[in-house]
């Protein structure tokens, strides 16, 4: 932190001079040491205000100072100049500064005022961006606001004391301007001006012209964008991941071949190896990364050497993944640790849906797409590692025949794994205890030998395969969920282009994937928007891509109709609640009835007649609800559905809930016999005694 500050400081100083040397070479040594002097008033003022207001010295402020250096002396080199002209033209230096503050104070205030709207807009950035970016522009109106104090009070008091011209016999503003006295830089733009100024029309039409003209080469030839800038870096991380039911010793003879390439490879300073599927230095994952892979075997932290004596970090990484790419049987991948607000992968993706197949089918098909993708490298998803894991499947009631306990066969399961634990032990030397299992020999411990294990009963020894099944099931180390869907992660970093030496942009990138998933069939909707910042609404909220279709409205011999309708509730009811985000529970019919009823007199005899109804409580299978399943909130198209809209009032409960809010709109636009063949297909998928 302290090198960082320092750095800034130096910026700051030599921009500080720079400034100086400036004010100096057009007004003289005098003016500009008085100019000068507003510098440091101004930081002090504005550090002051920081102070004041909570704040404290951060990288940000002091790009802020950085950034305000060439504008806070804007204001006092106004003065001053204006005065050395008063004073050139023989006024005193009171009187010349008197005359200067009178007609520069508004066109300085309007021209600070102007400055001013820029950033203080910029104070109020929402999201986590705007917490670290906010500083800078708050700093630069404090300083903005100070240099205005210090040109408008400061600057005329000492130059009414100290001031004074160094320029001699010059002409009065108002007098005639004359072309034979001006020379040099002066003269030339004094000529172009005139020249200018006499085709007016042919100067705007021009700008003009320019300005398009500049407008079309960008859209054109721009170098495209990112999110922040692509920074070098002092540290990385190399992880080295591995599939296989690996021993200890197994991973660290993988983790010391990638320990040696690391260590020769010019630019590495220091290298420190964690070898573990843990943890490890997840400090990349703590900054807001994507965290370590679930086939992490090792984790390797890098110091780099100082930036004058190595090449960038970017081609040290290329470099290492180069060469650990020979090595068989791992994959290894390099972060660089950067301080900047977005961390992580280059390309991150997220898919998520409720249906389990459909999900693992498109993060297949999008890994497979970014590993084939040129200038694309160290792709990875968050989907369960290849694997089986056995399930014993022990049938109660037959064992309970043979006379069999099941924590019997329990502990005879348990001599094929991980063994029967019998005690725990202490070693003199160690503060934790070893666990003292009994298991069969190694070459007794396979799969296999289910079907030869036999279970002591009061009948004698049985056959465990007589009441015990076992299955093969994929197996699953870790379960993620958001907003309670199963989701998966797509993560990948951009590769160097050879032809510029940089990294492809992500963004870049980013946009040909997206337009390569919009030609793909694939069974998700496109999302035109997100908004998680709260800055357009006080929820988060997404908007999806468009449906065409429209209302139509159900007729009594429409039969047709009636039984997609029909069907497409019956759909929502087949949902699996269990895969659905957290929902409202709504099983009892009267709650929600007392919240509609108005509170006058006139209802006083109905509230009373529900109330002596008896529990209406749903006590059977809830189910998926709509909440709103009318005609009016479903889209038709070439007399097929394609949508059903309002979902806000979607929940979990009684099943009769969307047939009685149907039913209730289809009494009104098909008449009681429509509602009454409503009401009997339900009955084909729902066992109810009436509606």
């Amino acid at each position: 932190i302290n090198e960082m500050l320092d750095s800034l400081s130096n910026a700051i100083s030599n921009a500080i001079i720079s400034v100086m040397l400036l004010v100096i070479a057009s007004l003289g040594i005098r003016s500009a040491l008085m100019v000068g002097i507003s510098i440091p008033t101004s930081f002090l003022m504005a550090i002051t205000l920081l102070a004041l207001s909570g704040g404290y010295i951060n990288m940000m402020v002091m790009f802020g100072l950085l950034v305000s250096v060439g504008l806070l002396v804007d204001g006092s080199i106004v003065m001053v100049e204006y005065a050395d002209r008063k004073m050139a033209e023989g006024l005193n230096r009171k009187a010349a500064y008197t005359q200067a503050y009178k007609r520069m104070i508004w066109p300085i205030i309007s021209s600070t005022a102007t400055t001013l709207a820029a950033f203080l807009p910029l104070v109020l950035w929402p999201g986590i961006p705007g917490q670290f970016m906010k500083w800078m522009p708050f700093m630069v109106s404090l300083v903005l606001v100070s240099s205005l104090l210090s040109a408008l009070i400061f600057i005329p008091v000492m130059g009414s004391l100290f001031g004074k011209t160094e320029q001699k016999n010059k002409i009065k503003l108002d007098e005639e301007f004359n072309f034979a006295k001006l020379k040099g830089i002066t003269l030339t733009y004094a000529k172009l001006l005139e020249k200018c100024l006499k085709k007016p029309i042919a100067v705007l039409i021009s700008a003009v012209l320019i300005v398009f003209s500049l407008i079309v080469l960008y859209a054109n030839f721009n170098a495209g964008s990112q999110y922040s800038v692509d920074t070098d870096s002092n540290q990385m991380l190399v992880h080295v991941n591995a599939r296989g039911n690996l021993s200890p010793e197994e991973k660290l003879n993988l983790s010391v071949d990638v320990e040696k390439i690391v260590m020769n490879t010019d630019g590495v300073d220091r290298v420190l190896t964690s070898i573990g599927s843990g943890d490890g230095f997840n400090v990349y994952s703590a900054m807001g990364g994507s965290g370590n892979r679930t086939d992490q075997i090792a984790s390797l932290m890098v110091e780099l050497k100082p930036v004058y004596e190595r090449r960038s970090a970017d081609k040290i990484k290329d470099d290492i993944l180069s060469e650990t790419k020979l090595l068989p049987g791992i994959v290894v991948e390099a972060y660089k640790i950067e301080n900047k607000p977005d961390t992580g992968k280059d390309i991150q993706m997220e898919v998520t849906s409720n249906n389990q197949d459909n999900l693992e089918k498109v993060t297949k098909i999008i890994t497979s797409k970014l590993e084939n993708m040129y200038g694309i490298q160290e792709v990875d998803n968050t989907m369960p590692l290849p694997g089986i894991e056995w399930i014993i499947n022990v049938d109660r009631e037959l064992a309970g025949r043979f006379g069999a306990d099941i924590s019997t066969i329990g502990a005879i399961v348990q001599l094929v794994t991980n063994g029967i634990l019998v005690d725990k032990y202490r070693p003199n030397n160690s503060d934790d205890e070893v666990d003292i299992r009994v298991r069969f020999p190694e070459e007794y411990r396979m799969i296999e030998e289910f079907d030869q294990l036999r279970i002591p009963t009061s009948e004698g020894a049985v056959p465990l395969s007589n009441f015990v099944t076992r299955t093969p099931s994929s197996k699953v180390s870790t379960i993620e969920r958001l907003d309670g869907l199963r989701i998966f992660k797509i993560r990948a970093n951009t590769a160097i282009d050879p032809s510029t030496g940089k990294k492809f942009l992500a963004v870049d990138k980013s946009n040909e994937l997206k337009e390569w998933i919009s030609e793909q069939n694939l069974p998700i909707p496109e999302a035109v928007f997100c908004d998680t910042s709260l800055s357009h609404f006080h929820k988060p909220f997404m908007i999806m891509s468009f449906i065409e279709g429209r209302v139509q409205e159900p007729t009594p011999k429409d039969s047709d109709w009636l039984d997609k309708f029909t069907g497409l509730l019956q759909d929502i009811r087949s949902i699996d609640t269990s895969i659905l985000p957290k929902l409202p529970v709504r099983i009892d019919p009267l709650e929600d009835i007392f919240k509609f009823i108005p509170k006058d007199d006139e209802w006083t005899d109905l509230k009373k007649f529900l109330s002596n109804i008896p529990d209406a409580v749903y006590k059977g299978d809830k189910t998926f609800l709509h909440g709103d399943f009318w005609p009016g909130n479903i889209l038709w198209k070439e007399k097929e559905i394609v949508g059903l809209l309002d979902w806000e009032y979607a929940a979990i409960g009684d099943p009769v809930s969307d047939i009685a809010v149907a039913s209730l709109e289809l009494r009104y636009s098909l008449g009681e016999e429509g509602m009454t063949k409503f009401q009997e297909q339900c009955s084909n998928f729902l066992a109810i005694d009436s509606f």
